[in-house]
């Protein structure tokens, strides 16, 4: 056996193992990324400009990144740089990331350097200052990346936070023609004022919360004069269905209005397939789907491969430690 081992070694021209040919191979097959001389500490120290800067970690633990200003003449407004990797071909100081600004503070462009080095274009949404995330084209298909802040504390970037938002939108559904909706305890908790608007209408009109159930992120909304309706919506074209009744790997859509500043005040389709029947933690109130959702798009409805409604769609589902047993 070892003597035709080595007539196939000799034939092959193999002469063993080489650190030095097997760097080069690395090299050249992941050329290194351009670096930035900067540390944790030194972005600690820093003054953060823009709520996108700070340090962040990735969900799987497999980097840590500080966001800071694009070097002048780099083509970005902001770069991530590596600080921490448990990816060998990754090595602190390069850039990982390159991220551009958009018309709404919280949508950043950006061209993210995957696993092996090489550059996807993508969008991130940065979600109340907390969490940034994309989905990522990688070889083996899309796959969602979210970066978790670590610094600053979410109290303190708020305050330097240079953008203002005057306003927040959301989604919602009609539960019957008598102007009842539902929609997403977080996206009307601290109104003062809701206006509730159909595609193809001018003005909007004022509604009021009759049932409010924070601990599940759930309102009903009433409008205040619901005769529109007759015109916009003659009948349901839904049904609302137990939710049990979806299967893991079942099909799923929604339709909101996600970032309507920046993406267009027409209704947005996402698909995906039902990836958990439960949420965080296990949580028996929620399910997990691989449809894209947006900011905006809180309180769409969530429609299965019969066109029946089997849930609300929610950017923030409710917080696992509500519930002290399983609910039926």
């Amino acid at each position: 056996m070892r003597a035709l081992v080595g007539k196939i070694y000799d034939q092959l021209g193999y002469t063993g193992y080489s650190e030095e040919a097997y760097q080069e191979r690395m090299q050249r097959e992941y050329p290194p990324r351009p670096k930035l001389a900067v540390t944790e500490d030194q972005i600690r120290k820093s003054e953060p400009k823009n709520h996108i800067e700070g340090i962040w970690t990735e969900s799987r633990n497999q980097y840590q990144l500080g966001i800071v200003e694009a070097p002048t003449g780099s083509g970005a407004d902001f770069v991530a740089v590596v600080l921490q990797a448990s990816v060998p071909l990754w090595e602190v100081g390069e850039i990982k990331a390159e991220f551009r600004n958009t018309a709404s503070p919280d949508v950043f462009t950006s061209t993210y350097f995957i696993g092996n080095k090489k550059p996807v274009e993508t969008t991130f949404f940065l979600d109340h200052e907390v969490t940034l995330h994309g989905t990522v084209q990688l070889p083996k298909g899309p796959d969602e990346m979210t970066f978790v802040r670590v610094w600053p504390s979410v109290a303190t970037e708020s305050g330097r936070a240079t953008s203002v938002k005057s306003g927040v939108s959301g989604t919602g559904f009609l539960l019957n023609r008598n102007g009842l909706i539902a929609t997403n305890w977080h996206v009307v908790a601290e109104a003062k004022n809701i206006g509730v608007a159909f595609p193809g209408w001018k003005d909007s009109v004022s509604a009021e919360v009759v049932i409010k159930d924070s601990a599940n992120d759930l309102p009903i909304l009433r409008m205040a004069d619901a005769t529109k309706i007759a015109a916009t919506c003659p009948e349901l074209p839904f049904q609302l269905a137990p939710t049990n009744t979806v299967t893991l790997g079942e099909r799923v859509s929604a339709i909101g209005y996600p970032l309507p500043s920046l993406l267009g005040s027409n209704p947005k389709f996402s698909e995906g397939v039902i990836s958990s029947k439960s949420g965080l933690q296990d949580d028996p109130r929620t399910l997990q789907i691989t449809a894209e959702v947006q900011p905006g798009s809180s309180g769409s409805p969530l429609f299965d491969s019969e066109g029946n409604i089997v849930g609300l769609v929610s950017r923030e589902p409710p917080d696992p430690a509500n519930v002290e047993e399983p609910l039926p």
